[in-house]
């Protein structure tokens, strides 16, 4: 009968891999920690007694969907840069448009009726 033979690698092999282990768990750690250091260096809305305020009136709307617009149009003005306050009113203006005759209030698109 032949012997099986194992491979038992060196001390030294074994040190190396888990050196090489550690190194690539703790560069993964720091890619993440570096994306979520990132994300939370945006701007967030400061809940000021104004703001506040103005959240309850949009949540004071009467359909879903115009409750949702409001709160975006809430946070785009108050977290965005001053250069872009020309877009952001561009943007008022192109959502005070009324919907079409006969349009459902809650999508804005056409009913079938």
């Amino acid at each position: 009968m032949s012997r099986l033979q194992t491979f038992i690698p060196a001390a030294g092999q074994r040190w190396a891999g888990l050196a090489g282990a550690a190194i690539t768990s703790v560069g993964l750690l720091a890619a993440l920690l570096g994306l979520f250091f990132q994300a939370s260096s945006q701007p967030w809305l400061q809940p000021t007694p104004e703001v506040l305020q103005l959240a309850a009136d949009c949540q004071a709307r009467p359909a879903r969907a115009e409750q949702g617009a409001c709160l975006q149009r809430l946070v785009a003005q108050h977290t965005a840069p001053p250069s872009s306050a020309p877009t952001l009113t561009r943007l008022a203006r192109l959502d005070a448009v009324p919907p079409r005759a006969g349009a459902d209030r809650s999508t804005g698109r056409a009913s079938d009726r």
